[in-house]
């Protein structure tokens, strides 16, 4: 199968799950070896793909005049997560926070709009926070695609002073005076 020609097209990995298999051509000179009224080979796709490089195998069929395999790499895309577009909806990160000590982490809730699921930390996506627990410093969270996304959105936050109550400033006066 040296002298036979394989391409293949990419495809997006969320269609690949749905049961859309890219388009395979597969050329000896001009003749067309997957025509409809003389298949020559089989094609096998893989059960199972990652987003990047994936491998199928094109085999020639018995009596086809042809012999042999050809492993061909297809490229599998991912969605990109993208900021401020109407392909996602982005949730759980308000603008500023009040101090309380700790390191301040909203739980992010991210919604495929165009595939109407909501993602799952751990499996679509994960989270990193930086700057998050300082008042006055712009506190980051950074949303990083896996499995099936791509791509990173970052989000900014802003942590404010805690007001202190009449409590707390009763007890800091009692605790100065010892």
């Amino acid at each position: 199968m040296s002298t036979v020609s394989v391409k293949v097209d990419k495809v997006a990995y969320f269609d690949y799950l749905a049961g859309t298999m890219p388009k395979v051509t597969v050329k000896y000179g001009k003749t067309d070896l997957l025509a409809a009224d003389a298949v020559k080979v089989d094609v096998e796709y893989p059960t199972s793909v990652a987003v990047g490089k994936n491998e199928i195998v094109v085999t020639a069929k018995e009596d086809s005049g042809f012999y042999g395999s050809k492993v061909v790499k297809f490229n599998v895309t991912g969605t990109k997560l993208v900021n401020k577009s109407a392909s996602f909806e982005i949730t759980g990160i308000e603008k500023s926070y009040i101090y309380n000590g700790e390191n301040i982490k909203p739980v992010v809730v991210i919604k495929d709009v165009k595939r109407d699921v909501t993602l799952v930390e751990g499996v679509d996506y994960t989270v990193t926070y930086t700057n998050n627990k300082k008042v006055g410093k712009k506190a980051k969270v950074t949303i990083t695609g896996m499995g099936g996304y791509t791509g990173k959105i970052t989000k900014t936050f802003e942590i404010k002073k805690a007001e202190m109550t009449f409590a707390d400033k009763v007890a800091s006066f009692f605790n100065s005076l010892f």
